[in-house]
Formats: C-alpha cells, sequence, structure tokens
C-alpha cells in the first residue's frame, strides 16, 4: 500500500502546478507586450520602403516611356490631366524589375494607394490611415511625395517632342 501512495505522489509532483503556469504566462505575455511594437513599425518601415520603391520605379518608367514615345506626345492622350495608365508603364516596369500588372498591384502591400501621376506630373503616395504620424513621419524621412504637382525640380525633364 505504501508503494501506491508513494507512486501517486511522485506523479503528482512532476507537474506543473497553477502558479507555476500563471508565471510561465505572465512571462510570455510580458515578452509579448515587448515584441510587439517592434514587429509593427518593422512593418511600418517595410511598407514605407515598398512605396518608396514602387514611386521610383514608376517615375522611371514615365520617363522611359516618353523618351520611347517622343513622337506621339502631343497626341497622346495620357499627357492630360489624367493619371497614366499602368497598361502603358506596364512593360517599363517590369524592365525596373516590378512584376506589377494592375492599379491594385502596384499599391499591394504598402499601406495606402500609389497614384502614377500624368507626364506633366509625379507619382504619390497616399497613405491608407492619414492620422498614422509615425507612418507620415516615415514618409518622409523617406522622401516619399504624398501629394501630387509638379515634376521634381531634381529630376531631369523628358526630352520635348522637338529635340
Amino acid at each position: 500500500m505504501k508503494r501506491r501512495r508513494l507512486a501517486a505522489q511522485e506523479v503528482a509532483e512532476t507537474g506543473m502546478t497553477l502558479v507555476e503556469l500563471l508565471v510561465v504566462l505572465a512571462i510570455i505575455a510580458a515578452l509579448a507586450g515587448i515584441i510587439y511594437p517592434a514587429i509593427m513599425d518593422s512593418i511600418k518601415k517595410s511598407e514605407v520602403s515598398m512605396a518608396a520603391q514602387r514611386v521610383d520605379a514608376v517615375e522611371k518608367a514615365k520617363v522611359q516611356y516618353q523618351l520611347d514615345n517622343v513622337d506621339s506626345q502631343t497626341t497622346d492622350k495620357t499627357a492630360g490631366t489624367a493619371d497614366m495608365p499602368i497598361t502603358a508603364l506596364q512593360p517599363y516596369l517590369v524592365r525596373l524589375g516590378q512584376n506589377i500588372t494592375s492599379s491594385a498591384d502596384l499599391s499591394n502591400g504598402t499601406g495606402g494607394t500609389i497614384h502614377p501621376g500624368n507626364l506633366a506630373s509625379h507619382a504619390y503616395f497616399t497613405p491608407s490611415n492619414q492620422s498614422d504620424q509615425s507612418m507620415l513621419s516615415l514618409l518622409q524621412k523617406y522622401g516619399v511625395p504624398t501629394s501630387s504637382g509638379p515634376e521634381p525640380t531634381g529630376s531631369a525633364p523628358g526630352p520635348s517632342p522637338g529635340q
């Protein structure tokens, strides 16, 4: 009989008590609380860097489009106020390493919407959450344009039709 009691006590002592289990859960919760903000920050940084990369690729694709279509620029409908169609820029974006086939692909994974702009204005990015100050500061830090406007003065303009 004593042997059975000893065996039962040994089995009972090998498990975890409720207090030990709660301590383990508290440690895991504390680690998660420390790691979560860092993960969210890195996700925002990756979204902003992807947006910056794609806006830059659209700008380069527009320059290549202009160089290839010098003669048709005066009669080209995309030179108006409407955004450049992605279908016109798609072959150039593929050459730049961006496998983009639609406007949804262009904005996918950026945390907002990328507007290609037209031949007279630059591409820009609109974040989906305008009140997120950390994302807005990252956009500013990486130099991602967030509104439409004339071509930046630092970039080289495309050739004119007479050249």
